[in-house]
């Protein structure tokens, strides 16, 4: 029985005990501050780059196609002038065999023609006329002949053609009174013999032994004429 009382005493002592711990105390001490932890610096927000406004592309203009070029024609080369030219005049004078101190003469008079050379021969031409002139001789007639070709470009009309080729050729009368070639003999000083060809469309209506004035009336006929060409020679007494 006294054991009982004192395991009951001893219960009742702790419930005590035990009731005193769990009942606060208003002197309780205040719980400890954590200390404060600085906030970390904020680093300053990096700036996204401004984005470069879009540029929009320029729409590209369709290629215009360029107009095709005409395809040029050339031109057609203009032929030169015609020309005459002799091998027996150099620097501008006349060979002495084709005047009065060569040795082809017949009473006199001198009777082997000149080679002539015509070149640049127009188209169209038929024939071609030669005269030779003296005008410091008043006018005198030498040579007077023409001849027909066939639509060659250059023409030789040899050396003595006079005589040698007399049968293709339709000479007139010179102002000695001879028919074909008379060659220079200048009276006195230095003379000028004036050698003129003549590209013709139509072959002139004249016969044998015909004289300048019938010469100069065919080339005085309309179209007749289609070019012609000069060269001099000189020869002295």
């Amino acid at each position: 029985m006294k054991r009982i009382l004192i395991v009951f005493m001893a219960l009742i002592l702790c419930v005590g005990a035990m009731t005193s711990c769990s009942t606060p105390s208003s002197e309780s001490e205040a719980p400890t501050l954590q200390p404060e932890t600085e906030e970390p610096a904020a680093v300053p927000a990096t700036e996204e780059p401004t984005a470069e406004p879009d540029i929009d592309e320029p729409t590209a203009v369709p290629a215009t196609e360029e107009p095709t070029a005409e395809p040029v024609t050339a031109e057609p080369t203009a032929m030169p002038a015609m020309e005459v030219s002799s091998s027996a005049i150099a620097d501008g004078v006349l060979s002495d065999e084709y005047g009065m101190r060569g040795s082809q003469l017949s009473n006199g008079i001198p009777t082997l023609s000149p080679p002539l050379t015509v070149s640049y021969i127009p188209e169209g031409t038929v024939a071609l006329a030669v005269t030779v002139i003296d005008p410091d001789g008043g006018d005198w007639v030498h040579w007077l002949c023409c001849f027909e070709i066939d639509g060659e470009n250059t023409v030789e009309l040899p050396k003595d053609a006079s005589i040698t080729e007399a049968a293709t050729l339709t000479q007139g009368r010179n102002d000695f009174g001879t028919i074909g070639y008379g060659g220079p003999t200048p009276p006195s000083g230095v003379h000028r013999y004036v050698f003129t060809v003549y590209a013709l469309s139509e072959i002139p209506k004249l016969e044998e032994g015909f004289d300048l004035n019938a010469l100069t009336t065919q080339l005085a006929i309309s179209g007749t004429v289609l070019s012609e060409a000069t060269v001099t020679g000189t020869y002295a007494h």
